[in-house]
């Protein structure tokens, strides 16, 4: 006669279920009001969303008590990331059907404010299932996040995105072709020009000897070696090697080395991967996969349930919008408006201007909202290694529209602060020094 012990049944059931909760991949319908969808240290310490009398979407963060690493304005943005991918999912587009808002008290809100959304803003926010069903004590005992469905499963579009190596040897000679010359000016070392060899990866760097330094030996060699090892310090390129000299010039060359073209390219696909996991909420689903291809200047894009490849074609091919604005004067003095991360944005905005975040700081800036100048005006722009206190020098050159645009706005600003900002995000707000007639020089930190 068999015996059967209820402790091993239980415990074997248990497991059982355990592991169901880890591996099956959940539909929504029934993983949504189980889970929720927020996160779950969201779940945990945020009240309850409502409804306010104009049908917006309502959290009071002012008694919420953060997470270590987490502040209020990253708060904001990780609801407004929830918010756009499951609002979507309900066929609502940010700007057309709603809009997000921030208050002094600070309240989040999302706004609705087309008539098909604000139809019934209670249905809207059950069907969003922000808060899970499940108590948040089992939920620590099971997965965080539920088993993702891949292209196989889901269908979707994958994408693979290269590295052109000609293209960027090409480009990292014409880069330094502009930067060289700014660099050695910062030490007191004339460039008179410096010119791609035809057919070859390499640059004729021609430095002009002072006429003060032309009769004095050892003044001139010093002259001399300083120019050659700052060229040495240059990155990607093996060490100048003199081609010519004559008694007011000295010709140096720059030659591309297979390591640097391929440290280049590495670098290439580490800044393309930070843009493109900064922007996964612009793909419009809400598991994208974004890796690098092992052993290969690959980065690979794979976008379950996405039904057009057009959009995401169209959002890589678009990234890097670079424009300039204003930074509206503070009300209470001074030429900065602006606040820190933990901040409210204050609820005096004024009409034509908006508020825009620091990519990293998450510190808010208040801008004036006219674009005085975009990318498309710039014709070159040469980084380098800056020899200040600062991290990055970056030297650009406009054509001809924009070199009169950046004049007019640099002296008629004197004194204010320029934003500087890469698709919608504060780079940097350096002040106007002084009128800017030829090419611009920005120091500072920057990110992609």
């Amino acid at each position: 006669m068999y015996r059967f012990s209820i402790w091993k049944i239980v415990l074997i059931v248990g497991v059982f279920l355990f592991s169901v909760l880890y591996l099956i991949p959940t539909p929504d319908n029934f993983y949504n009001p189980l889970y929720g969808n927020l996160p779950l240290w969201m779940q945990e310490k945020l009240p309850a969303f409502e409804v306010t009398e104009d049908n917006a979407l309502k959290v009071n963060l002012a008694e919420v008590e953060y997470p270590e690493g987490i502040n209020f304005q990253d708060a904001t943005f990780e609801l407004q990331d929830v918010f756009r991918v499951h609002l979507r999912k309900l066929e609502l587009e940010e700007t057309r059907d709603y809009e997000f808002d921030t208050t002094e008290a600070r309240e989040f809100y999302v706004r609705l404010i087309s008539e098909e959304a604000r139809q019934n803003p209670r249905a809207t926010l059950d069907n969003l299932h922000l808060y899970g069903s499940l108590p948040t004590v089992l939920r620590r005992l099971i997965p965080e996040s539920r088993l993702k469905l891949g292209l196989d499963l889901k269908g979707g579009v994958h994408l693979v995105l290269e590295v052109d190596l000609e293209a960027s040897k090409t480009e990292l000679l014409r880069e330094h072709t502009l930067s060289i010359p700014e660099r050695l000016r910062t030490d007191d070392v004339l460039c008179r020009e410096v010119r791609q060899v035809e057919g070859q990866d390499t640059l004729n760097v021609f430095v002009g000897i002072p006429s003060r330094l032309r009769s004095d030996a050892n003044e001139k060699t010093k002259y001399l070696e300083k120019a050659q090892r700052l060229l040495n310090e240059i990155e990607f390129f093996e060490d100048a090697q003199v081609a010519a000299e004559t008694e007011t010039q000295s010709t140096y060359q720059l030659t591309l080395s297979e390591r640097g073209i391929q440290r280049y390219s590495e670098q290439a696909i580490e800044q393309v991967l930070i843009v493109l996991r900064n922007r996964v909420d612009a793909f419009g689903v809400s598991e994208p996969s974004i890796r690098r291809e092992a052993n290969h200047p690959r980065i690979i894009v794979e976008l379950p349930g996405a039904k057009d490849s057009s959009k995401p074609l169209q959002i890589v091919k678009t990234m890097g919008r670079l424009e300039f604005k204003l930074v509206e004067k503070s009300p209470t003095g001074g030429s900065l408006w602006s606040g820190t991360a933990n901040t409210p944005i204050p609820d005096n905005i004024p009409d034509g201007s908006e508020v825009r975040y620091h990519y990293e700081t998450g510190n808010w800036y208040v801008l004036k909202s006219p674009v005085l100048l975009t990318g498309d005006r710039i014709n070159d722009a040469g980084p380098s290694t800056g020899r200040t206190s600062f991290d990055i020098v970056v030297s650009m050159s406009f054509d001809g529209v924009g070199r009169r645009k950046f004049a007019q706005v640099t002296g008629d600003h004197i004194g204010e602060h320029l934003a500087i900002l890469l698709d919608s995000k504060v780079q940097s707000a350096p002040v106007i020094q002084d009128q800017i007639i030829g090419n611009a020089i920005i120091q500072g930190q920057f990110h992609l």
